[in-house]
């Protein structure tokens, strides 16, 4: 089973949607780098980087990353796609946060936000 994904989209002249974690409620802000112990990354699409990666999550992306290194240079493979393909579980999932609209020309943006609420805060390193 695949990780489930909630997309989210608006323009860019809507204000961005606050994402909260459904686990324990906090307000999780890239702008602030500030992440509840439940979100295993934040994946910057068209930057192509990680924003933030949990430590637990840190050996899946490594791994991830040595696919697409291996993979022929004529394969469409994305880190997005490995990420949205990633199995899930009954706790795992992604919100994709989208944007679009038009500044010098037509520009757009997609966050994609993971989470998991088997981590549990014990576990968690300490902010």
């Amino acid at each position: 089973m695949k990780n489930q994904v909630l997309k989210l989209s608006n323009s860019f002249d809507e204000d961005s949607p606050l994402i909260h974690c459904v686990f324990c409620g906090s307000e999780e802000n890239p702008e602030f780098s500030d992440y509840c112990e439940h979100v295993t990354f934040i994946y910057l699409v068209e930057e192509m980087v990680f924003e933030h990666i949990a430590p637990s999550f840190e050996p899946i992306v490594q791994k991830l990353q040595r696919e697409l290194d291996e993979t022929d240079q004529e394969s469409d493979d994305t880190m997005e796609q490995k990420l949205l393909s990633l199995p899930g579980s009954s706790s795992s999932f992604v919100i994709e946060v989208g944007a679009s609209g038009m500044a010098c020309g037509p520009t757009s943006f997609t966050v994609l936000y993971g989470f998991d609420g088997d981590i549990s805060t014990e576990a968690a390193p300490q902010k």
